[in-house]
């Protein structure tokens, strides 16, 4: 039986996907559909984060800032844990939600399966997957005009089994 090995951001080997954005985006996440993107900050602890930048003046956003996930079929064998750190603070920030895209010709993400509005300090999320009919995860991050405050995320992470 062949294992499934990726090499982590620090050259570490192991089963799962993780992406802290030390490096930048990991190459397995990727989507250019948004009209907002997000941008590596460094953190003040070390290391890094993604960051949704406030809108500016004059500037509209109707599709976010979107993270995606493909379920690769070397994956795609049983539940898989989705897991994400993030931090949402100030007055109206915006919305962080989490969405799936299911198997089929349809190829749309259906109802958010979770979104957060607010909060203080990092939050962990995770969310049990059915890989046998999910094809995408999404993280998308929404501004509006006067939307002010920090949308971040952190520690994405993809690994066999359900959640705990």
């Amino acid at each position: 039986m062949m294992t499934h090995v990726q090499r982590g951001e620090d050259g570490e080997e192991f089963g799962d996907l993780h992406c802290s954005f030390d490096r930048g985006l990991c190459d397995w996440i990727s989507d250019r559909e948004g009209d907002l993107h997000w941008e590596a900050v460094d953190s003040p602890a070390g290391g890094r984060y993604l960051s949704v930048p406030e809108l500016k003046p004059g500037q509209r956003s109707n599709r976010g800032a979107r993270l995606a996930v493909d379920i690769v079929p070397l994956l795609n064998q049983g539940n898989m844990c989705f897991s994400f750190s993030h931090w949402l603070t100030g007055h109206h920030v915006g919305v962080l939600q989490l969405f799936i895209r299911k198997k089929g010709r349809d190829q749309r993400y259906g109802s958010a399966l979770w979104s957060r509005t607010g909060g203080h300090g990092w939050r962990q999320t995770q969310v049990t997957l059915e890989t046998h009919s999910v094809d995408k995860v999404l993280l998308k991050a929404e501004r509006r005009i006067g939307r002010r405050g920090q949308i971040l995320v952190d520690d994405v992470t993809l690994r066999q089994g359900a959640c705990l």
